[in-house]
C-alpha cells in the first residue's frame, strides 16, 4: 500500500517545489543583467571601459526577456521613452534582489556624475517629513522651520539610498530630515512643457 503512495507523493511535492521557482519575465530579465554584471569587473584605470561593458549588459545582456516584457505590455521597442521607463522598473527589480554588482555600478555611475555636477548648485533643506508619495518615483514633502512645504523627488541613486528601500521612509514621518538636493529641469510630455524638479541627492536624519 505505501507505495501506491509514494509517487503521487514525490509528484505533488516537486509540482509545489516548480510553482514557487517560477520566476515572471522581469525576474528573469533582471537575473540575466546581474549575472552579466557580475562578469564585468571594475578598473579605475579603465573607468570607461567598464561602464561600456556595462552598459552592454542592460543592452544586449538581457534583450531575449526584455523583447519578451515589452511584448507582455504591448510596448512598441523602438518607444525610447516607454523602454527608459522599463528600463527604471527593471532598475528597481534589480535593486529588490539586492543584486551586488549592479549597486557597484550604480555607485560608481553616481560618483561619476557628481564629479560631472560639482559646479551644479546642492542645497540643503531641513524640516520635518509630513509625506512620503510613491508612484512611478518617490515623494517626499519636507515642512522647514518657516512652515514652508518643499516636495522632493528620488530619481537616481545617491550615497546611502540603500537604506531607505521598502517602508523603512515611512518610519521617518514625523521626524526632522535634512535633503540635500539639486535643481533639474525636466520635460513633461503631458503638460508639453518643462518644470522644475528637486532631486534628491543625499537624506540625512537627526
Amino acid at each position: 500500500m505505501k507505495k501506491r503512495f509514494v509517487t503521487p507523493f514525490v509528484l505533488l511535492i516537486g509540482l509545489i517545489a516548480g510553482a514557487q521557482e517560477t520566476k515572471t519575465t522581469m525576474q528573469k530579465a533582471a537575473d540575466d543583467i546581474c549575472g552579466c554584471l557580475n562578469k564585468v569587473k571594475y578598473d579605475p584605470a579603465k573607468v570607461q571601459e567598464y561602464k561600456d561593458a556595462a552598459m552592454n549588459c542592460f543592452t544586449t545582456g538581457a534583450m531575449e526577456h526584455v523583447v519578451q516584457l515589452a511584448e507582455e505590455r504591448g510596448l512598441d521597442v523602438s518607444d525610447q521613452t516607454a523602454m527608459r521607463d522599463l528600463g527604471v522598473e527593471i532598475g528597481k527589480e534589480l535593486l529588490k534582489q539586492k543584486c551586488a554588482s549592479y549597486l557597484e555600478f550604480a555607485k560608481i555611475s553616481a560618483n561619476e556624475k557628481k564629479d560631472d555636477q560639482d559646479a551644479v548648485k546642492e542645497t540643503i533643506t531641513s524640516g520635518k517629513l509630513l509625506k512620503v508619495d510613491k508612484k512611478d518615483f518617490v515623494y517626499l514633502t519636507v515642512k522647514d522651520a518657516s512652515n514652508r512645504e518643499h516636495n522632493f523627488i528620488w530619481l537616481e541613486y545617491f550615497d546611502g539610498s540603500e537604506n531607505y528601500f521598502g517602508d523603512k521612509l515611512n518610519s521617518l514621518i514625523g521626524k526632522e530630515i535634512a535633503i540635500s538636493w539639486i535643481e533639474k529641469e525636466v520635460y513633461l510630455p503631458k503638460a508639453n512643457n518643462y518644470f522644475k524638479l528637486k532631486e534628491i541627492s543625499k537624506i540625512k536624519t537627526k
